[in-house]
């Protein structure tokens, strides 16, 4: 099968489902399309990026209308375009009502596509809930960002980081950007209220604060 192309790969998958050939063309035509791999259809599959195949086998799997779809880690080696193209698609398919049963390392793709989702570490599964459910009942914490104006000067950012260390000691600094910093708060129970008032007030008193947001924290948290 290394050597058909795409789009041979296609039509075979639809003839053997039961599609006409005319239709089976056109299938081809449609998910390639959907897929964003429309481009590479007549290029040999041996040819093709690991993105691109990823793609094929995601296209195969959706021939036939199938009421369960299995998906094994299916945006691995895809581009963020991509990745954006097949996540759309899934929901689509999701919001159908079809059931999908997706495996990923990433759980902010989990986060994106699932209703309910399973955690597995060493070989057995933790936890299964929605993703509600699972951050309410394992996520400590939470995350904020800070957001700073474009002028602000070296002196103005660091009294900005120490009014946070002051007034929240248990924020860590994740990320640090020109206009934003992100920290996170983690393993303890946080009052929201009173990092939002907090937060609130750096914004009241500090020229250079613009804005800030305050979520819950990610699945990669639980």
């Amino acid at each position: 099968m290394e050597d058909m192309t795409a789009r041979e790969t296609l039509v075979m998958f639809a003839l053997i489902k039961g599609y006409r050939y005319s239709d089976a063309k056109c299938l081809a035509e449609t998910f390639s399309g959907n897929l964003d791999f429309r481009e590479h259809l007549d290029k040999q599959v041996r040819k093709l990026s690991g993105g691109n195949k990823r793609k094929l086998s995601a296209a195969v799997a959706l021939i036939g209308n199938p009421p369960i779809l299995y998906f094994d880690e299916p945006t691995s080696g895809m581009d963020p375009e991509s990745k954006y193209y097949f996540r759309a698609l899934v929901r689509k398919i999701r919001d159908s009502g079809k059931c999908i049963i997706l495996t990923s390392h990433s759980l902010e793709e989990c986060e994106a596509l699932c209703t309910r989702l399973t955690i597995m570490a060493n070989g057995s599964f933790k936890c299964l809930g929605s993703v509600q459910h699972l951050k309410s009942k394992f996520a400590k914490g939470c995350t904020f960002n800070i957001k700073i104006s474009r002028d602000a000067s070296e002196a103005s950012v660091s009294s900005i980081r120490k009014y946070i260390k002051d007034n929240l000691p248990m924020a860590q600094l994740s990320e640090s950007h020109e206009e934003m910093l992100t920290y996170s708060i983690t393993g303890t129970e946080v009052l929201w209220s009173k990092v939002f008032g907090i937060l609130e007030g750096g914004k009241r008193n500090i020229r250079d604060i613009e804005d800030f947001s305050l979520a819950q924290a990610n699945l990669e948290q639980v």
